[in-house]
């Protein structure tokens, strides 16, 4: 279960600094691991107390830390799967991501770091890119951003037939080639 437009963001968890709003998140999880569910949970949204936008990169990576540090020991055990932003290549008044590649890096390795050492079995997903991304993608991980993921995510809108998506997932494994990925 992928828990995005669920009004778990971290804007809705963290309304203002320190305020936690549980409620809505552990109805979700709760139901999930009731279900035998696995939960992805997308980290990113920044409430309006910690940038400019929600999708601003926060202005202190200390706030990011203490949100990213909260829900993993609220949900250590419950929550393995970890996304770190949805979609951060959409521009225009789509967007859900307006910050560089550069601060991305950073807001991964601190949240890797976070993660694992709340439970080291978590495991982190990539912020994840569209068919669009594969730019940005490629810088994210010539960034550096590769060693603070498990998993390199994707988003993809299929067309009718299956053939036809296989030219985004040549680009990407070459990406991660070209990064010293090898198949994550």
């Amino acid at each position: 279960v992928r828990l995005w437009d669920t009004g778990t963001t971290w804007a809705d968890i963290e309304p203002e600094p320190g305020v936690w709003n549980w409620s809505r998140l552990d109805y979700y999880v709760n139901t999930a691991v009731a279900n035998h569910e696995a939960i992805i949970l997308t980290l990113g949204q920044t409430p309006s107390w910690a940038a400019a936008a929600p999708t601003d990169p926060p202005t202190s990576i200390s706030d990011w830390n203490a949100y990213v540090n909260a829900v993993a020991t609220r949900y250590k055990g419950k929550i393995k799967y970890w996304e770190i932003w949805n979609e951060v290549d959409v521009e225009g008044s789509s967007a859900f991501y307006t910050g560089t590649a550069q601060e991305l890096v950073t807001l991964t390795q601190a949240a890797n770091e976070d993660l694992k050492t709340v439970d080291p079995s978590n495991v982190v997903l990539s912020p994840n890119f569209t068919t669009n991304g594969l730019d940005f993608m490629s810088q994210f991980l010539n960034d550096g951003g590769g060693q603070y993921i498990d998993v390199l995510a994707v988003h993809l809108y299929p067309s009718t037939t299956p053939e036809e998506d296989r030219p985004f997932f040549v680009a990407v494994q070459d990406i991660m080639q070209r990064a010293g990925m090898g198949n994550r």
